[in-house]
């Protein structure tokens, strides 16, 4: 098993990874869609309503804006299993590379 500081490096790894999947642009094809963009990868955790704005022409492509401005809500359950996923798949990829390698 790992020790306690590769499973926190780990964890902000995790963290890094989900935070930057949020930046990933979001094509929305109509007015409706922009009630409810979903974000995050690989499991789609926060919702965001984007009805403030009036593209002239879609699709159009968004990602996190100001949260003060435009709506958001985590969907905890789809978090949850998004940081499952990504902890689990580095945590299975630090144990091959240990079982590899050794260390």
């Amino acid at each position: 098993m790992l020790k306690a500081k590769k499973l926190i490096a780990l964890l902000i790894l995790t963290g890094l990874i989900m935070g930057g999947s949020l930046l990933v642009c979001e094509t929305v094809y109509n007015d409706e869609e922009m009630a409810d963009i979903r974000l995050g990868y690989p499991v789609a955790f926060l919702s965001l309503n984007m009805q403030r704005y009036t593209p002239l022409e879609f699709p159009q492509c968004f990602r996190v804006g100001s949260p003060w401005e435009d709506p958001m809500q985590l969907l905890w359950p789809a978090f949850l299993l998004d940081v499952a996923v990504v902890f689990g798949g580095l945590l299975a990829s630090a144990m091959a590379i240990k079982h590899k390698f050794g260390r």
